[in-house]
Order: C-alpha cells, then sequence, then structure tokens
C-alpha cells in the first residue's frame, strides 16, 4: 500500500459498495498468478508486480500498461522490493537466486 492507493490479489470481480464511497481499477498485468507486488517510496502511484509467469513488470500513475518489463529467465519471481532511499533499484527473489535492479539505467541485474 502507499498513502493513496491499496493493491491486492482478487480471482474474481469486486464490486464497489452501494454508497459509492471507493473506486477499484484492474490491472491485467500478468499472464499468470501476480506473486508479489510494491509501490515505490519515492512515487506513492509506481507500483511494481512480479509473477509466476516469470516476469517483472513496473506500472506508472494511470496503470493502464507498464512502461517496464524485465525477463531475467531465472524460474518464477517471488518477491520484489524497492529499495527504501535508492530510487529505481529494485530487489527480486526468484526461484533461483536473488536479484538488484537499477531500472533506471539497466534492464539487466547488477
Amino acid at each position: 500500500a502507499s498513502s493513496k492507493l491499496v493493491a491486492f490479489n482478487a480471482e474474481q470481480t469486486i464490486r464497489p459498495s452501494s454508497d459509492g464511497q471507493w473506486s477499484l481499477t484492474q490491472v491485467s498485468c500478468h499472464s499468470d498468478l501476480v506473486t508479489d507486488m510494491d509501490f515505490s517510496p519515492f512515487d506513492e502511484r509506481l507500483l511494481a508486480t512480479c509473477s509466476a509467469d516469470e516476469t517483472l513488470s513496473r506500472f506508472p500513475q494511470d496503470f493502464s500498461s507498464p512502461d517496464l518489463t524485465l525477463h531475467p529467465g531465472l524460474g518464477r519471481l517471488e518477491l520484489l522490493l524497492f529499495h527504501p532511499t535508492s530510487s529505481g533499484v529494485l530487489a527480486v527473489g526468484t526461484t533461483r537466486s536473488p536479484l538488484i535492479w537499477d531500472v533506471s539505467s539497466q534492464d539487466a541485474p547488477l
């Protein structure tokens, strides 16, 4: 979660309450189970997701499509976390090894 948004997995449609106090945006981002997600501590509307489909996606403010998709090729991606003090750095845990990316300057892990 960020200070403005909450992200969660859902296997079925979620309907807003009858009073209309909240709204949902569905992000279809992977071809398999989304295993983890995290909001950037530097931009509370920047969401990264990882999946059993072995990809990592990063979504900008409108969530319409990813502005970055990474395919490390090391098996299912299990965990991801933005670095708390370095913008653009992501840690990813795969079934084979941990990876660290500086996505602001490269598309391969460090």
